[in-house]
């Protein structure tokens, strides 16, 4: 486990998650160590934008370690990218709240709030959810560092789906913006 923690701290998620099952699987009877392994796993899960394969793993994870606020933001975080997956706006909604609730100040967590908005418009039509979307967007674009290229880009899918309402992942809208780029491949 000690290993397993250098790995976190060097951002090695990978080998992180190797050693955490790893020492799972030689001491089987400990909740905590099942825990540990469980987080890895769905870390890695989100890290591979898998939110409905994360969702039981941080869940495991959340029992072993209830009152973890990273491990319920994750899981809130899975659950919301899960609903967007299955296309349910309203639970994506609900669960983008929930994400923006735990943490209120960081700006993709409000960004997320105005995505699920825009998704609510694009599907219905209602005036309502598009006002909302771009409240909450204006509000994440105060929150977020001048520059940030990743925010940028959220923010720019966000209006193409108020704009079109089409509702497209990353993946796919990046294709569609850089159709002569070759897709990253995820770890």
């Amino acid at each position: 486990m000690r290993r397993e923690q250098a790995a976190m701290e060097r951002a090695d998620l990978a080998r992180s998650e190797e050693l955490a099952v790893r020492a799972a699987a030689l001491v089987p009877e400990s909740d905590a160590l099942a825990g540990v392994a469980a987080f890895q796993k769905g870390l890695r899960a989100l890290q591979r934008d898998r939110s409905s394969e994360a969702v039981p793993l941080l869940l495991r994870a959340h029992s072993a370690f209830p009152d973890s606020k990273n491990i319920s933001y994750l899981l809130a975080s899975a659950e919301a990218g899960a609903a967007f997956e299955s296309k349910k706006w309203d639970v994506f909604l609900q669960k983008a709240l929930e994400v923006e609730k735990l943490e209120p100040g960081e700006p993709k967590s409000v960004a997320q709030v105005a995505s699920a908005y825009a998704c609510l418009y694009a599907a219905a039509g209602h005036e309502d959810a598009r006002h909302k979307a771009e409240e909450y967007l204006e509000r994440a674009s105060r929150l977020s560092k001048p520059g940030d290229p990743d925010f940028a880009e959220y923010n720019e899918r966000i209006r193409y789906r108020l704009d079109t309402r089409q509702i497209l992942t990353r993946d796919q809208y990046m294709r569609m913006r850089h159709p002569d780029l070759t897709p990253a491949v995820k770890p």
